[in-house]
């Protein structure tokens, strides 16, 4: 049976493949193919012509010269797919059915040659494209392939039978027509195509990855350098990092680890005067032996200390932050709105981090944010709930005794502004001086909200107290291991383990699993975090401390009072139970060792934002409930008016939301409009409007046309038609390439139309006349079908129309669109 591999990322199985073509010709010369030879933008590093977006690539073995209205690959293309679980391939040979030459002749003559060659192992068979297409395709030899190298392997099987195919068929044609440009890939060709892959990847390998954090840090030591040293010998240090770079395809700008630098450094001053050694460097070799290359990475790392300095102390002080606390983004489909959420959270969530960095660093630092907790993305719908927004009842399993509970739980917003919020309290002593990354974590209850004395005594005695275990002295059990302990405990207290058999494990657990040195958190109910305490002495028994508990450990309070969020310590919800251990794993180390005397509340608390998607297909006004007078930047806590509720299930509480929690909202305008919207949403958002941008599709061409051109052209229509909240946006076509009619044909048919048919309500006349007669036709109409009554006007039906099923030509129909015309 085939091994199920884990599928390899788009760029990956290029390489894969291209390693796999680069083996078989080192092995034999006269195999030859072909390569992405220009590589525009976003495809800079492609082995292969193809997109991502599409999850394809192809490549051809033979020169076979084709022009036809549409064609924008080779007529013989061996093409690779994949998806989430499989990988794919098959054969295609295609050419029109309508040459307008000898050689785009011959090219349909060779295919018709083929089609009449008897390969059985293959099955190749006429693909039913259209009949402006002449088409045909070979299928892979086994239904699924989930190994790379078993896909290849019968590739390879495949190859041996084709190439001769084609080459005899190729002979065949040039006897009809000796001008016939048909042949091999030849070694010149090969040649020059690897030369062009070589100079694109060398140009872009090692300036790709982070240019923009790069550029930005590059700029910055260039300024520094300026203040602590001379003008040449600046230039002198930027231009020997450069070339390190190059040498080292890397990006010496990017690294941020003084430890890795320092390596560098350390080799430098080894090796760098080598001649032909490692760090030779052809055209400027005084770099090497001058020692400027060491002399430039020292001058780095000291640039980088005190950057990290800096970045630290900045990190302190939230620079204030002028975007509205409360805004949405309103707009047609498909004009970015969702997309320029992950910008304005960035800016919001990390004001130091610069938005104006690749969108993949972006999109990095957005899941980061996320994973933080500073970043939280929902979507209304109409089964969305005050109980899901803010808070509600929802059953709990109570895991000390295994019955059902029924809590009130925290809803999306609720959460979120308890986190916002941050601690109440102010840590007592400098956690600087706690191991926290070497410790065990605990939750434990010391009364809860029901016994707030106990709470109380605990905090201000500096003990943690447990009930479990009744009046007896636990010293008297044998504990060894669980195992010994758990039945010594049922031969010792029957009773108790009658009364709940976890008396025993919370016993354990604080009498012999918690040890000296150890962190506890101590909760108020399942949603607040009160205190954080080092344990300090072994379990001890006391038959009268002035409550009804007989079980303690002494502890030093790191933090008390804070009234602080879970979610601020452990990335996990607790529970109900007294006490428990937490995964090391899920413990916020980085946020308790930030925690110190010196440092107010305030210093602590970040920006956090909720992006709530479609925020109009939701009843506003019953998720948001009361709380929709909160959001108000006046009513915020700590603002001039702030305001606090009851609510309505946690009666006990008093519920604010904080300045620092950001509320940006999408709305789609083509689904409800502007002003059908909740009143009272309305004047406590700021409207930001989101139109179509065509100006950003201008450098995406095909033949005789531009998309820029398209789409103004298709919006200026359908608001003659509709409106203009019912425009079609640019992100639809952003991602399309140059040239690629197989991704601007999927557009128009999974896209546009749908898009068109929605808004139009099916009414084709309508549909016709923005997208006009390449995509929709006039259809016969049958007179009289109808039954005969006096007194009944029968409707007129003098013309009706239709989508074309399948559009041949897509470039051809867009030009019909745009009322270009070939004639």
């Amino acid at each position: 049976m085939e091994k199920k591999q884990i599928m390899i990322e788009y760029q990956d199985y290029e390489k894969k493949v291209y390693q796999w073509f680069m083996q078989k010709h080192e092995a034999d010369t006269q195999f030859t193919f072909s390569v992405r030879v220009k590589g525009s933008k976003g495809s800079e590093l492609d082995y292969f012509i193809g997109t991502k977006k599409s999850n394809y690539f192809a490549t051809t073995f033979w020169t076979l010269p084709v022009a036809y209205p549409g064609s924008s690959s080779d007529c013989i293309n061996l093409i690779f797919d994949s998806n989430d679980n499989k990988y794919e391939y098959h054969f295609e040979f295609k050419q029109t059915n309508s040459p307008r030459d000898s050689q785009n002749q011959s090219v349909l003559n060779l295919l018709k040659i083929l089609e009449g060659t008897p390969i059985s192992t293959l099955n190749i068979k006429p693909s039913a494209e259209n009949n402006r297409i002449f088409k045909l395709e070979s299928g892979q030899r086994q239904e699924v392939y989930t190994s790379l190298e078993i896909m290849l392997n019968d590739i390879d099987k495949d190859l041996q039978v084709i190439m001769p195919a084609v080459d005899k068929a190729i002979l065949k044609e040039k006897e009809n027509n000796a001008e016939f440009v048909a042949h091999r890939i030849t070694q010149k060709e090969f040649e020059n195509m690897q030369n062009k892959l070589e100079v694109r990847f060398m140009k872009y390998k090692y300036v790709k990855q982070d240019e923009g954090q790069s550029k930005t840090v590059r700029e910055s030591f260039a300024i520094w350098l300026d203040k602590v040293e001379s003008s040449k010998k600046a230039q002198s240090y930027l231009r020997a990092i450069d070339i390190l770079n190059e040498i080292l395809t890397t990006d010496i700008y990017t690294i941020n680890d003084i430890t890795e630098l320092t390596e560098l450094y350390q080799d430098l001053l080894e090796k760098q005067r080598e001649k032909n050694g490692k760090y030779y460097y052809e055209k400027a070799p005084s770099y090497g032996r001058d020692r400027f290359f060491s002399a430039a990475i020292k001058e780095f790392i000291q640039f980088t200390k005190e950057r990290n300095v800096t970045a630290r102390d900045t990190q302190k002080l939230m620079p204030e932050i002028k975007s509205p606390l409360n805004s949405i983004l309103y707009g047609p489909p498909g004009t970015g709105k969702t997309y320029k959420t992950i910008e304005d959270a960035i800016f919001i969530a990390n004001p130091h981090f610069d938005i104006l960095q690749d969108r993949n660093i972006l999109k990095q630092e957005y899941k980061r944010l996320v994973s933080a907790g500073q970043i939280v993305f929902t979507t209304f719908h109409q089964s969305m709930s005050y109980e899901d927004f803010v808070e509600g009842i929802k059953p709990v399993l109570n895991q000390e005794n295994n019955d059902i509970a029924y809590e009130i739980q925290d809803g999306i917003l609720k959460l979120l502004s308890n986190r916002a919020k941050g601690i109440a309290g102010e840590a007592i002593v400098n956690t600087s001086n706690v191991d926290f990354r070497n410790s065990n974590f605990f939750k434990m209850s010391l009364g809860g909200k029901n016994r707030k004395d106990i709470h109380d005594w605990c905090i201000t005695h500096n003990k943690i107290a447990l009930g479990y275990g009744g009046k007896n002295n636990l010293n008297t059990i044998p504990s060894k291991n669980w195992n010994t302990y758990k039945e010594n405990f049922k031969d010792a207290f029957p009773e108790l383990i009658e009364k709940t058999a976890y008396s025993a494990t919370a016993t354990y657990a604080f009498k012999e699993v918690m040890k000296e040195g150890d962190i506890v958190l101590v909760s108020l109910g399942n949603h607040i975090i009160d205190a954080i305490g080092v344990i300090k002495a072994d379990y001890n028994y006391s038959a009268n401390e002035g409550i009804p508990y007989h079980h303690f450990r002494e502890v030093e309070w790191l933090a008390t009072e804070l009234n602080a969020n879970p979610n601020l310590f452990v990335d996990k919800n607790i529970s109900q139970q007294t006490i428990y251990q937490f995964n090391n794993d899920d413990i916020k180390i980085d946020y308790l060792e930030s925690m110190s005397p010196k440092r107010s509340t305030k210093n602590l608390n970040q920006n956090y934002v909720l992006i709530i998607d479609e925020i109009n297909r939701g009843n506003v006004s019953a998720i948001f409930g009361e709380l929709i007078t909160l959001l108000e930047p006046d009513k915020r806590l700590g603002a001039a008016e702030e305001i606090r509720v009851k609510l309505p299930y946690s009666k006990d509480e008093s519920f604010g939301v904080p300045s620092n929690l950001y509320i940006i909202g999408t709305m789609n305008t083509a689904d409800r409009s502007v002003e059908a919207l909740d009143t009272a949403l309305r004047r406590r958002f700021v409207f930001q409007e989101v139109m179509p941008k065509p100006g950003l599709l201008k450098d995406i061409e095909f033949e005789g046309f531009n998309l820029k051109k398209v789409l103004k052209t298709i919006n200026q229509r359908i608001e003659v038609l509709l409106d203009r909240d019912h425009t079609i946006g640019h992100s639809y076509f952003i991602k399309l390439k140059s040239g690629d009619t197989e991704g601007l044909l999927n557009v128009f048919k999974n896209n546009i139309i749908p898009l068109l048919q929605e808004y139009f309500y099916n009414d084709y006349e309508k549909i016709a006349l923005v997208l006009g007669p390449g995509f929709v036709k006039e259809k016969e109409v049958k007179k009289n079908i109808f039954a005969n009554f006096k007194n009944i006007e029968v409707p007129e039906m003098d013309r009706a129309y239709e989508l074309i099923r399948s559009v041949d030509d897509i470039e051809e129909a867009v030009g019909l669109l745009l009322g270009i015309t070939n004639e």
